[in-house]
């Protein structure tokens, strides 16, 4: 098994926020359209800073931001609100929504 890094942890992050926005997306009802629409831009920004700016700061920013939309996510789907993910994806979100904060990641570049 590969050595987890810091950059593929996020990299991993990126893939199933990619795939909760599409969920949400495809979805097609008000409610979650209003959870994609600030979602879709938050994510490409987290992306922008891992990618391009390789920006530590930067993501956790972004992250924290996400974290305020997934927290309404999560709470509508725990409440069957919306049955609209078909994996595990809130459940890797949340193991990895912590990423920054783990000391086994404590580099300061990504």
């Amino acid at each position: 098994m590969a050595r987890k890094t810091l950059r593929s942890e996020v990299n991993r992050l990126l893939e199933v926020l990619d795939s909760i926005c599409a969920a949400l997306e495809a979805h097609g009802a008000d409610f979650t359209d209003r959870l994609a629409e600030p979602l879709r831009p938050l994510v490409n920004r987290l992306r922008q800073a891992v990618v391009k700016d390789r920006s530590r700061d930067k993501a956790e920013a972004a992250l924290w931001e996400i974290k305020q939309i997934m927290h309404e996510v999560n709470a509508a789907d725990t409440k069957g609100e919306m049955g609209i993910f078909s994996g595990d994806e809130l459940d890797v979100w949340w193991e990895l929504s912590t990423i920054f904060q783990e000391s086994r990641f404590s580099e300061p570049s990504l």
